[in-house]
């Protein structure tokens, strides 16, 4: 991703389906890059937040990162909070709890 932004800089365009499929599918590194790269253009929207909790891989880190480097636009709403709960990436014991009340509802 490093070189096709570099090679092709402003004719690819980070729309919010981009920074989605990173948050939902990819790292801590390509949303790093994203960031660092076309910060300007990424923006941290409810749907975008949802994906990087239900991150199974990464999304613990990549919660991490977008709290350090965009929490005045990151909002924890219900919807968040269920996606991370649904998955078994947070190692800690709370998100269990909530996991196990969300699936009993």
């Amino acid at each position: 991703m490093t070189l096709l932004l570099d090679k092709c800089g402003d004719e690819i365009c980070i729309t919010e389906a981009v920074v989605k499929a990173a948050a939902e599918r990819g790292n801590i590194d390509t949303i790093m890059l994203l960031l660092d790269k076309r910060g300007d253009e990424v923006r941290i929207k409810e749907d975008v937040v949802k994906a990087a909790a239900g991150n199974r891989r990464s999304g613990q880190e990549i919660m991490a990162l977008l709290l350090d480097k965009r929490g005045d636009e990151v909002r924890i709403t219900e919807d968040v909070v269920k996606a991370a709960a649904q998955t078994s990436a947070y190692v800690d014991p709370a998100w269990g709890d909530i996991a196990r009340l969300y699936r009993a509802a």
